[in-house]
């Protein structure tokens, strides 16, 4: 488990293009520190898409040798 500290909603890089979206500070549930980072998207922010680096979590790596997760999800139908 990541826990995603609460952080402003601004103005993100997401892969060389700016978007609005979130960036903070994450802890792992063994207390490992890093950070995150999502920007919204879709024509009403549905949408996220996102990363996460947790520094020293274990010795896991992804397919390309960083500790960097990719995430993603959307809003379900809000209802009042």
């Amino acid at each position: 488990r990541i826990a995603l500290n609460k952080a402003n909603i601004a103005k993100v890089d997401m892969f060389g293009k700016q978007v609005m979206g979130i960036a903070g500070d994450a802890r792992s549930l063994s207390g490992n520190m890093g950070d995150y980072k999502f920007g919204f998207y879709g024509p009403q922010a549905e949408e996220i898409m996102g990363l996460v680096n947790i520094v020293g979590i274990g010795g896991w790596k992804n397919d390309m040798g960083t500790e960097t997760m990719i995430f993603g999800g959307t809003r379900g139908e809000i209802k009042k």
